[in-house]
């Protein structure tokens, strides 16, 4: 352009559209989150309906065949059957509600003293407790205790005995004989809890999986 001397310049005018970039970036991030939460969403239904069809049908199927006093003599059996069924359900809703208590932040940690003894001792008897329902040639095993004061640590009791509950069933599920072990055990003032069992385990190439949602 020509300035006020008639000589010619160029002119140029910037705008730092750093803050739309970061806007625009942010607005992408967001969507492919949304859509991520959406299909995820879409498995976790999937599964829940796959979860509890099965105990479902299999609670009606045997209450029909009560009504109609069919197997008289098996009736006691199917009473069982209706009852151990009826208590997984229970065991998904339950995990349902968990499971939204985590994804809107709601979950309370309690932290109080407890004894690492008495929930391994808990977990262990929870642990008898479901070998004797399932009659697998499992033996089940704990460690030593520990020593008493050492055995105080200050946490949250009831969501430490839910996982080692998550885990026990999860051995039970897929050990079909030999044993399973629950314990802990104290190395430089941290604690670890565990269960081994001789069931089939994971294959190493799924291991960096086995904490995806679902």
């Amino acid at each position: 352009i020509n300035d006020l001397f008639g000589e010619k310049v160029v002119q140029i005018i910037s705008n730092d559209i750093t803050e739309l970039k970061h806007y625009q970036a942010e607005l992408i991030e967001e969507k492919i989150h949304a859509e991520q939460s959406n299909n995820l969403k879409t498995i976790f239904l999937s599964n829940i309906a796959h979860e509890t069809r099965t105990p479902a049908n299999m609670i009606c199927g045997l209450a029909q065949m009560i009504q109609s006093g069919i197997n008289k003599d098996k009736h006691d059996e199917y009473i069982s059957t209706i009852y151990s069924n009826c208590k997984k359900l229970l065991e998904i809703i339950d995990d349902i509600v968990e499971l939204s208590k985590i994804e809107s932040g709601q979950i309370q940690l309690r932290h109080e003293i407890c004894s690492i003894n008495d929930i391994v001792e808990e977990a262990f008897a929870n642990l008898q407790y479901s070998l004797n329902e399932t009659g697998k040639p499992i033996k089940a095993l704990h460690t030593e205790p520990i020593d008493e004061y050492q055995s105080l640590m200050y946490s949250d009791n009831q969501y430490i005995s839910q996982v080692f509950r998550k885990l026990i069933s999860n051995a039970v599920t897929f050990t079909q004989q030999g044993e399973i072990e629950i314990g802990a055990h104290i190395d430089g003032g941290k604690v670890t809890f565990f269960v081994r069992d001789t069931g089939i385990g994971i294959p190493k190439d799924r291991l960096q999986t086995i904490f995806e949602k679902f």
